[in-house]
């Protein structure tokens, strides 16, 4: 019986898996095929016989979790997957009963299943992933702020792969400033520290950030000796280890998305949802610029630069309802029909730019308002009645003294907000009245343009 058992077990050796047969009450190994004593380093069956498999095959010191024989002595046969720490590999197992040299056994066969856990890991990431950017998308398109939307993704995404540090870096005015951060707690902020510093590592980052690709450096201290300055600036502000991945638009960097300190064993895969994460990030800035460019056009007067009709409409109901104090002045030319009529609407329009030009030395651009083709209207908020009345008076002065333009002005105060329509009527009733006296005197209307038709 032994010698057939023996001749039977010979045959294992011919295939190249794993095989080994256990006590099945002891654990003590009773035979290993040359392809698994090769797999787990043992160069003779002296090293392993009588030696119990866990002790041999994982180097532990107990009966390992999920082992069929530890699940069952006698005679049912069974499988599964197990992670041997010492080989740091995955093994498929299967194992069946038999006697084997009087003994009660077990015939065991470990499957080596790395690569397909391997793969399956990565399918799993990747389907991670990607549920996490579609997550991080609907951030994106679902805040109708952009800035908002970029620190709410910076908290999830960095939630989501549990670094310390994410963060925004942007190119400003050929600055590099930290616009954005998202700290995990009990981690110190940075954007403070990293806004006072001209980071020397940034021209490094620049050539990869020039192909599109993106900096993974999985562990600082390796920079030492090629990159010293990078790795004392990453070392003072206690981080190991970093993704950084850029931002283009239009094919123009403008900046760049990062995180401190991913988990060692995601560091790899972090790289790749970076770079499509930026992606959206950047179509998303670009919106929001569009949508500023837009919002920008529709309450600025393309010719002047001050704030249009638009404007005006949205700003008396906002102060109406905030209720600040207010001070109203209106500003119509007289004698730009003339102009117009005399010269050409060119000159008619660089009247109208002289206007709005005076009336910014003398008020913010977003407080004045062209509402018409020759009619300025300008708010002032929360503003006290003398310094609104020194303010009109100043800038009236300045007109009729050191300027050919001819305007009739009418201004009022009111002290809460929602008397500001009362305000605007009563300031435009005032600025009518003076056009009426203007033109009584001139009766001819059209004769106040005739020194501006002479100067435009």
């Amino acid at each position: 019986m032994d010698s057939q058992d023996t001749k039977d077990a010979a045959l294992f050796d011919l295939l190249e898996e794993c095989i080994y047969i256990i006590d099945a009450h002891t654990y003590e190994l009773l035979f290993m095929n040359r392809w698994s004593m090769r797999v787990f380093h043992v160069s003779e069956p002296g090293q392993y016989l009588g030696r119990k498999c866990y002790e041999v095959l994982r180097h532990n010191t107990h009966c390992c979790e999920g082992c069929g024989a530890e699940k069952n002595h006698s005679y049912e046969s069974c499988q599964w997957s197990c992670f041997n720490p010492y080989l740091g590999r995955y093994y498929q197992a299967k194992d069946h009963p038999m006697r084997f040299r009087g003994h009660e056994a077990r015939l065991e066969m470990a499957v080596d299943i790395t690569e397909q856990m391997r793969q399956k890991h990565e399918l799993q990431n990747a389907i991670e992933a990607e549920m996490a950017l579609t997550e991080a998308v609907h951030i994106l398109y679902a805040t109708t702020d952009f800035s908002e939307a970029l620190d709410r993704v910076l908290r999830y995404i960095g939630g989501y792969l549990q670094t310390d540090r994410a963060y925004a870096f942007e190119l400003q005015d050929g600055a590099l400033c930290n616009t954005h951060e998202w700290c995990r707690d009990g981690v110190f902020p940075m954007m403070a520290v990293r806004n006072q510093l001209k980071i020397p590592l940034f021209q490094r980052w620049r050539a990869v950030f020039q192909q599109r690709a993106v900096v993974v450096v999985s562990d600082v201290a390796k920079l030492q000796p090629e990159a010293p300055e990078e790795y004392t600036v990453m070392k003072q502000q206690q981080v190991s280890s970093y993704v950084e991945a850029p931002l283009h638009v239009n094919g123009r960097l403008v900046g760049f998305l990062g995180l401190d300190n991913p988990p060692a064993d995601s560091v790899k895969h972090v790289g790749s949802i970076m770079r499509t994460l930026t992606y959206f990030v950047t179509v998303s800035m670009g919106m929001s610029k569009s949508k500023r460019l837009l919002e920008q056009l529709s309450y600025s007067d393309a010719m002047t630069g001050v704030a249009n009709r638009n404007a005006f409409m949205r700003d008396v109901q906002d102060y109406s309802e905030a209720e600040p104090p207010c001070g109203v002045i209106y500003f119509d030319l007289n004698g730009l029909k003339r102009v117009n009529d005399d010269l050409g609407h060119k000159a008619g329009d660089r009247v109208i730019i002289h206007l709005a030009q005076v009336l910014v030395s003398f008020f913010h651009a977003t407080e004045i308002y062209r509402t018409g083709g020759d009619e300025f209207v300008v708010i002032c908020p929360g503003i006290k009645q003398p310094e609104f009345q020194q303010r009109v008076q100043q800038a009236v002065m300045y007109i009729r003294q050191s300027t050919p333009l001819k305007v009739s002005v009418g201004h009022s105060w009111c002290e809460r907000g929602r008397k500001l329509q009362k305000a605007i009527v009563d300031a435009d009733a005032a600025m009518y009245g003076e056009k009426k006296k203007y033109y009584s005197v001139h009766a001819d209307h059209g004769a106040g343009g005739n020194t501006l038709a002479a100067l435009y």
